[in-house]
């Protein structure tokens, strides 16, 4: 799978697509999140609320 083909399965409610997301970007996203809040506990919780406003928000973007 790629990021087009998560970004589809997510718009149509296949949460593998998430999953795949997930996968690929958690790590990425944990260790910016630290950089910024220097909280690792924070930096979990922060990248947990991101993951989940892209699967509330993921129908208005634009995949070009």
């Amino acid at each position: 799978m790629d990021e087009f083909n998560a970004i589809q399965q997510l718009k149509r409610n296949n949460l593998k697509g998430l999953e795949w997301l997930v996968d690929r970007y958690h790590v990425q996203a944990v260790q910016t999140a630290f950089l910024i809040t220097g909280d690792a506990e924070l930096a979990e919780d922060v990248t947990q609320e991101v993951f989940l406003n892209l699967f509330d928000t993921i129908m208005s973007f634009d995949e070009r």
